[in-house]
């Protein structure tokens, strides 16, 4: 189907912003005169009635109840053949998830959407990610979606419990994404080097160590070009990028912890001083650590 025209999205029409970082919007039925369109935040509807054809990525999918699709930022899509149609959109700002591998490591599809960047065309996988849940999974999932709209509708959502309420929801979708691949997920995802070396990287930042692209390279088994390039070319940001905002949101955990300042929250993660924190904090969450210290 042309996907022509198209227009953007951005965050702040759909309230998307830093003390409101996720919103649960039911979109129902006039869906067929929204023109093509992509966005600046990564969308995962969840259909609860009715029946539609989705377009996208030259994909024509037919969606019903229990339907979960994933589009991300800069793939345009549109719906016809709308009827009785009515889906969940959750969306959320990019590093609002923050949290360690070893919950990403529960599913490669999490680790696909969200290690993303805002900027990255696509997905790694080229095709728009469409599956479907069994009936306990669908009643499940549309009862943690309304405590998730009725959370993150407040005038001051505790991020804490919208952060936890959404993570269990991506969990059980992602749970029914790889029974219907039929797969696991080591067969999902980044390659070897790469997750080797977001191990690697996570390690450090618990430890509040440095980074030395040279000897990652090295641990992982590949020269340090061939590592820039396939690291980049899998997670759409060179190392150091990466590194960075990893401890950018390391500290976002922990100023949830109100036994700890924001200087020896930087300390721990290995900034030098919160003046660093504060400048590399901004470019990777809007925010000062002090502004999202007072969301918390």
């Amino acid at each position: 189907m042309d996907l022509d025209p198209r227009f953007r999205i951005q965050s702040a029409f759909v309230r998307l912003e830093p003390a409101h970082p996720v919103r649960v919007e039911r979109v129902r039925e006039k869906l067929s005169t929204v023109g093509a369109h992509d966005h600046e935040f990564v969308e995962i509807g969840v259909v609860l009635a009715g029946h539609a054809i989705h377009h996208c990525l030259d994909q024509d999918v037919p969606l019903s109840a229990g339907s979960v699709f994933v589009v991300v930022p800069n793939q345009f899509h549109s719906y016809s053949k709308v009827e009785g149609f009515v889906v969940a959109n959750l969306y959320f700002l990019p590093g609002f998830l923050s949290w360690s591998l070893d919950c990403l490591s529960e599913s490669r599809l999490l680790a696909d959407l969200f290690l993303q960047p805002t900027g990255r065309p696509t997905a790694p996988n080229p095709h728009v990610p469409v599956w479907r849940l069994e009936a306990d999974e669908f009643e499940h999932v549309r009862s943690e979606l309304a405590e998730l709209e009725r959370e993150s509708g407040k005038s001051e959502p505790f991020l804490g419990l919208t952060r936890a309420m959404m993570l269990k929801i991506l969990l059980i979708l992602c749970r029914a994404y790889a029974r219907e691949l039929g797969t696991t997920d080591g067969e999902l995802g980044f390659g070897t080097p790469v997750w080797r070396a977001l191990r690697l990287m996570d390690e450090k930042v618990a430890a509040g160590e440095s980074l030395s692209i040279e000897a990652l390279a090295r641990s992982v088994g590949v020269s340090v070009d061939h590592f820039r390039r396939v690291f980049r070319k899998e997670t759409g940001l060179s190392p150091n990028s990466y590194f960075q905002r990893l401890r950018v949101q390391r500290v976002a955990q922990l100023l949830s912890r109100k036994d700890l300042t924001i200087t020896e929250a930087a300390f721990s993660v290995g900034f030098a001083d919160t003046t660093h924190l504060d400048r590399t904090f901004k470019r990777w969450m809007g925010i000062t650590p002090g502004e999202f210290r007072r969301l918390q």
